[in-house]
């Protein structure tokens, strides 16, 4: 049953056929939902792929322009090579750290849950400084 199970999912042809009309009912709804799983597998990957796709094509139709730009004035390839580095690391940082306002749901948040993700955010940065740190020890609250 094994193999005829596995026969069903792939495609292949099985010598186990269905003998009664229970079996036959039975072959038929699983062949059904082999066929609708073996659609979404294949759809999912199509869907993730394409969305790959898409960010790549615009970061190398954003190089490109630069490319264009840079032979257009006629750079150096030095300057070029750095530029372009610049670029890339600019651009794996922006993916990176997702700024604040890039992010929508952030403007419908209460009040104190803005704050406190505010707090959470900006303290590792403010607790820097000595006074800071020295306030945040004193009075948590107050900060």
């Amino acid at each position: 049953s094994f193999h005829w199970a596995l026969t069903q999912f792939t495609g292949a042809n099985s010598s186990v056929n269905p003998v009664s009309q229970p079996e036959y009912w039975f072959a038929v709804v699983v062949s059904s939902v082999s066929f609708v799983l073996t659609a979404y597998f294949v759809s999912t990957i199509t869907t993730s792929m394409t969305r790959l796709q898409l960010l790549n094509t615009q970061s190398s139709r954003q190089f490109n322009i630069l490319n264009r730009y840079l032979g257009g004035h006629d750079i150096s390839v030095e300057l070029k090579q750095r530029i372009q580095r610049n670029a890339e690391f600019a651009i794996d940082e922006l993916r990176r750290n997702v700024p604040e306002s890039s992010v929508e749901l952030l403007q419908l948040l209460s009040r104190p849950v803005r704050i406190e993700l505010d707090y959470e955010v900006h303290s590792p940065t403010l607790c820097r400084h000595p006074f800071f740190a020295f306030y945040r020890r004193k009075n948590p609250a107050g900060i």
